[in-house]
């Protein structure tokens, strides 16, 4: 206390203070008075001090007595004397004795005891008597005031051209309870002549921190008078500074923590772990820092994972996780800090029995350049992770890991998988699975021949895809019964004549040996029929088959510039005579436009009289834009649904003849061989098969 309170000036604040109140008191109550010239000193610092206001009540004095109040303020200053000290000498190398400052009880007795009696006698007490003894206190007080090194140690200056002693005071810096820092140190040379350094002895650890500091400190602030280190030349009127602030705060830095760990031993099994906790006691005075553990050398021990990484505070804890895969132990670990004492930990390592594993399935089949996986799954009861988890294959054989999952240890309850490939025939080829420390699983891997597909329906003729249809053609594949393995990713393979053509091969990811899927297949564009070819990623062939499109109410079989024509399907095909009478039809005779030709045929009474045996009249029955084809159109219409000489795919289109719109004479007109996309002649009365056109 007396430190704190004389090491910040306290004291001559408040006598000084004191004074100036006592002084302008007596003005008021007795008029102008007349002070000796030897109190002016006190009266000015009174008036210099800051805080006057603050400390104004501390001490109430009277009138009476006014030298002797005066002798008490001057009488009352002085710096606390502790152990840190800072020595100056003359600034040559002459060794000259450093004055110490020693005064610091003297100077605390006669303030207590000028304080006393001046408040008695203040009063009034004593008469004569009190009087005396208060100008006894005076003149003790004012010996002391003589001693420059007292006037040194109260104002932090160096008074004394020889050289001397000051105490170098610390004050703490607390903000809302916190400590913050300290108050630096700034010392005056008023000694006439330049001093010299000569000793600097700062506070040490205990100084600063009485009690340790619970709290991170703020980094050291810097500016100030040049600092005051021994051999430094201090000018007269100069200052130098103690940075108190920085040598506390790298004290702290300095000081240990204490640690402890918990458990002191660890046991656990091969490729286990075991985890120790380290903590900072709470009366540590700083953080622990760079907690480490240090594990000799031949150990198979290791430090698995580690929460010590960030600084320890007091009171807190962290963890050190260690793991070894080879018995052994007790092996002494020390477990310790930069700035820590070491603490020991005894860690054992035992034989530990293997792990379950389990694989599934048990057997795998797939083509020969394909693969298959196997999932590998540790006992969920386990007390550890299954380590380096692979497959061995025998000597000799063609098959190879493709790729694993099982590099990482292996946790209790959880599943890696291992990816086999083979490009040879072979098996079942027994391949084991097992782990540096579990049981061993067998698995049979065959590779096959790649399986192949067949499309078993519809029957072709029915391959026929409605345009602008959601329903669409539901083409299905057959994964064929001798293959060995699923038919992976069946789909459209190549449809470059139906780029528009739209597949959904959901139902065919992967079909077993035997089994069948669905592709579906829809397209808001029409085509003439046009070969379309199925495969799999893995499948040894890719079927193909021919597919037409109906449209507008018939098979498409021409397609030019956006346009085209279709032909009428079998529930709208008939068969009738070309006209029930003979007679030369103006403007029938186009080979291309069979429209044109069966407008003049209708407009012919050689039809209009007999409409039930014209089959330009009939076609026009099925609609108005119906007509009888040119044999042009009709021979095209051959080659789209009927080509390649075996007979028509899609239409039910009969073979022979059939009647077109062209006429030849008066007796005849022409027809086309729906077999092979010939055209001859035939009399007009003659019963021929017809399948009207129309455009879109």
């Amino acid at each position: 206390m007396i430190q704190t309170v004389l090491g910040g000036l306290a004291w001559p604040r408040l006598l000084a203070i004191g004074w100036g109140k006592f002084s302008s008191g007596a003005a008021s109550r007795q008029g102008k008075m007349r002070l000796p010239a030897w109190t002016e000193p006190a009266r000015r610092l009174g008036t210099l001090i800051p805080g006057r206001a603050n400390l104004s009540r501390v001490i109430q004095v009277r009138p009476r007595g006014l030298r002797s109040s005066a002798t008490l303020v001057l009488a009352s200053v002085s710096n606390a004397v502790v152990a840190q000290s800072i020595t100056s000498a003359p600034a040559s190398l002459d060794v000259i004795a450093a004055v110490p400052a020693n005064e610091i009880w003297a100077i605390a007795a006669a303030i207590i005891a000028v304080c006393t009696v001046a408040a008695y006698v203040l009063r009034g007490g004593a008469g004569r008597h009190g009087k005396t003894l208060l100008l006894a206190t005076l003149l003790t007080v004012s010996a002391l005031w003589s001693n420059s090194t007292s006037w040194a140690q109260m104002f932090a200056q160096f008074t004394q051209p020889a050289g001397q002693t000051l105490a170098i005071p610390v004050v703490p810096i607390v903000n809302e309870g916190a400590l913050q820092g300290f108050e630096p140190a700034d010392f005056l040379n008023s000694a006439g002549k330049a001093l010299r350094i000569s000793a600097l002895a700062p506070p040490n650890f205990n100084q600063c921190f009485p009690d340790f500091p619970t709290s991170a400190l703020p980094p050291a602030g810097g500016g100030g008078p040049p600092a005051c280190a021994v051999g430094y030349v201090l000018g007269a009127g100069s200052s130098c500074r103690v940075d108190v602030d920085a040598i506390c705060k790298s004290l702290a830095t300095q000081a240990t923590a204490l640690i402890s760990v918990s458990p002191t031993s660890l046991v656990f099994e091969a490729n286990g772990s075991a985890t120790v906790m380290v903590s900072a006691d709470p009366a540590s005075p700083q953080a622990a820092q760079n907690v480490m553990a240090t594990i000799p050398g031949g150990s198979g021990l290791l430090v698995q994972s580690s929460t010590c990484t960030a600084p320890l505070s007091a009171g807190a804890s962290c963890s050190i996780t260690f793991t070894g895969s080879v018995v052994e132990g007790p092996t002494m670990v020390t477990v310790s800090g930069a700035n820590t004492a070491a603490a020991t930990l005894g860690v054992t390592v035992v034989a530990s029995p293997p792990i379950s594993i389990s694989i599934a399935p048990t057997s795998l089949v797939f083509e020969a350049n394909g693969n298959a996986t196997v999932t590998v799954s540790a006992d969920p009861a386990s007390p550890q992770a299954a380590q380096n988890v692979m497959a061995t294959i025998p000597g000799g054989s063609g098959l190879s890991v493709q790729s694993s999952t099982c590099t990482a240890p292996l946790s209790a309850g959880a599943s890696c998988s291992i990816t086999f490939t083979g490009s040879m025939l072979e098996g079942p080829t027994m391949v084991t699975v097992s782990g540096a420390n579990t049981t061993v699983s067998t698995l049979g891997v065959t590779v096959a021949a790649s399986p192949t597909i067949s499309i078993t329906s519809p029957v072709l003729a029915n391959r026929v895809i409605n345009v602008l249809s959601v329903t669409g053609l539901d083409l299905t594949v057959a994964n064929d019964a001798p293959s060995a393995v699923n038919a992976t990713a069946i789909t459209v393979t190549n449809k470059a004549a139906v780029p528009d053509l739209m597949v959904d091969d959901s139902d065919c990811v992967s079909v077993a040996p035997g089994a069948s899927c669905t592709l579906r297949l829809t397209s808001n564009t029409p085509y003439v029929p046009s070969t379309i070819t199925v495969g799999g990623t893995n499948t040894a062939n890719s079927p193909t088959t021919l597919i037409a499109f109906s449209h507008v109410g018939g098979l498409v079989f021409e397609i030019s510039g956006g346009t085209g024509k279709v032909a009428a399907d079998a529930a709208q095909s008939f068969s009738s005579s070309w006209t029930g009478s003979f007679s030369d039809v103006s403007g029938a005779s186009s080979l291309d436009d069979g429209a044109a030709n069966t407008a003049a045929i209708i407009a012919n009474p050689a039809c209009s009289g007999a409409p039930a045996s014209c089959a330009a009249q009939r076609c026009q029955d099925l609609g108005t834009d119906w007509y009888l084809p040119a044999v042009n159109e009709l021979v095209g219409m051959q080659a789209a649904l009927c080509a390649g000489g075996s007979g028509c795919k899609f239409g039910g289109i009969s073979l022979g003849y059939h009647w077109t719109s062209t006429q030849q004479s008066n007796l005849s007109a022409r027809n086309v061989n729906m077999l092979f996309g010939v055209s001859l002649l035939d009399v007009k009365s003659t019963i021929y098969p017809v399948r009207c056109v129309k455009k879109f």
